[in-house]
């Protein structure tokens, strides 16, 4: 019988994780235990703590991933030879893919985009904080290049309209997705009719 061929440590770090990940969007972060993960990703419990110290361990890994994911979309995006509003809706979906696929990790990705963390800080997390910099970086490219265009306002600190731009999106994704029976049973539309509208009253004030 042939040997089976022995995995990298990150293979077994993706397949925990991906089980994790479903545990997570069941049941939340809270709800789930390093037992729970054990069992659905089918190892024992001793070899899950060979991969992962613990659970924060295990989200600060699928935050990191999930942000890296979200940062070469938005990189593409950016890259690509198009219109500023053409960009700016592509970042929109971007951001909305990333809530559908990791709805706990979009929370903790605005959570952990900080300056103060504290000493014993995951360093997953501190990945993280220097991903959205580079996001920043690349939306401020994105901004001086609609100024640039004529296709926005000019506007005196890049950063504020970030936040601005960040806290609308980020509030209305959320709130289509948390709210989406209700918002179609009084106005009628789905959630993604919902979220094109406001996308565009987004880049109408911008």
């Amino acid at each position: 019988m042939a040997r089976r061929k022995k995995e990298e440590p990150i293979v077994h770090k993706n397949r925990i994780a991906g089980q994790a990940n479903q545990l997570f969007l069941k049941f939340g972060v809270e709800g789930t235990t390093m037992d729970d993960i054990a069992k659905a990703a089918g190892y024992s419990k001793a070899t899950l703590y060979v991969y992962f110290s613990n659970k924060d361990d295990i989200v600060a890994f699928l935050a990191l991933k999930s942000m890296t994911g979200l940062r070469d979309v938005i990189s593409k995006a950016v890259s690509c030879d198009k219109s500023f509003k053409q960009v700016f809706f592509e970042i929109c979906y971007a951001l909305n893919d990333f809530y559908e696929s990791f709805p706990d990790f979009f929370d903790l990705s605005l959570k952990y985009i900080s300056i103060d963390f504290p000493e014993n800080a995951n360093e997953g997390y501190l990945k993280v904080y220097e991903i959205g910099e580079e996001i920043n970086a690349l939306l401020i490219n994105v901004i001086e290049q609609g100024i640039k265009d004529n296709a926005i306002k000019p506007c005196s600190n890049y950063y504020v309209l970030i936040f601005q731009i960040w806290g609308m999106l980020s509030g209305l994704i959320k709130l289509a997705s948390e709210k989406e029976a209700y918002l179609n049973s009084v106005s009628g539309f789905s959630k993604q009719e919902f979220l094109q509208m406001s996308f565009e009253k987004i880049y109408e004030i911008l």
